[in-house]
Formats: C-alpha cells, sequence, structure tokens
C-alpha cells in the first residue's frame, strides 16, 4: 500500500497525462509522437524505460560536468581579460564578449518579501511548485480540503530504483 492510496481515491487524473492536450501544444505533439516510439508488453516497455532512464542520467551527469567546466573557464577568461584590459575577443570560430550584469541575491527574505507586499508585487509572488505540491500532500494526507486556489489531482510517478 503506498502513502497516498487512501487520499487519491476520487482525484482526478491530471488532463495531460489522460490524454488531453497539453497547454503547451508542441510539447504534447512531441509526446504522441514519442509514444507511437515503444511497441512491446509491460516487461519491454519497462526495459526501454530503464535503458533511456540511465541514457538520461548519464546526460545530465555531462551536462553537470561541461556547466563546471564552462563555469571554470569563464572565470579564468575573466581574469584574463580583465589583465590585458580586453572585454571581448574575435576569433575564427566566434566571438567571445564578457559583459558584467547586476545579479541580485535575496539575503534577507523576511525583508524583501515585506517590500514586495508594500510595493503591490504581492499578486506576483508565488511558492515554488515543490513547496505547493509539498502542502497539498501533507493537506491531503490530514484530511484538510485543497489548499485556496490550488486543486489536487493524481499523477503517475514511476519510482526507478537502480540495481546494486
Amino acid at each position: 500500500m503506498g502513502k497516498y492510496d487512501k487520499v487519491i481515491v476520487g482525484l482526478p487524473k491530471l488532463p495531460w497525462a489522460s490524454g488531453s492536450p497539453h497547454a503547451n501544444e508542441k510539447y504534447w505533439e512531441k509526446v504522441q509522437i514519442a509514444k507511437g516510439e515503444f511497441k512491446g508488453g509491460s516487461t519491454n516497455l519497462t526495459k526501454s524505460y530503464f535503458e533511456i532512464r540511465r541514457e538520461r542520467d548519464v546526460a545530465e551527469e555531462r551536462l553537470k560536468a561541461l556547466n563546471l567546466r564552462l563555469t571554470a573557464l569563464v572565470w579564468r577568461i575573466e581574469e584574463l581579460y580583465e589583465a590585458e584590459g580586453i572585454q571581448s575577443l574575435k576569433l575564427t570560430g566566434g566571438a567571445l564578449r564578457l559583459d558584467p550584469v547586476p545579479f541580485a541575491v535575496v539575503e534577507k527574505p523576511e525583508d524583501f518579501h515585506q517590500w514586495c507586499l508594500d510595493n503591490g508585487y504581492g499578486p506576483q509572488m508565488n511558492l515554488i511548485w515543490q513547496t505547493t505540491n509539498s502542502l497539498m500532500k501533507e493537506r491531503l494526507l490530514s484530511g484538510e480540503p485543497d489548499l485556496p486556489g490550488v486543486k489536487a489531482f493524481v499523477k503517475t510517478t514511476p519510482a526507478f530504483t537502480k540495481p546494486k
């Protein structure tokens, strides 16, 4: 028995998970095309899931490594450009310009939150989805109603266990 078995009874499936077009039509079209790629029974499709999941994990690790290398490279290039008194460099493969731009870091969230409310930004403030989803799950498990303005749906999520 799963943690949410008692509370998901009667909840509708996510519309796009049950065949209704997703809000992003181009994404929905690609999903439909990809669905046609998979043939066979549950064992065959589960094996396909394992293969694609491993492929994605490898790609994510590769992307993390590439992003780390790019960040280190930009920091080193920045040092050299500053030492050489340049902001850009043109080569046969392209041009690279380093643009200094402001970057916000919220150090006192309570103060910033209050400033946003005081200055009319309240309607634009949203919790990140993960927090909203966590709050909804807690309310469902404790028997409380949906959060105001939020509707609970059922979404099937694969729980993949890597072999040891």
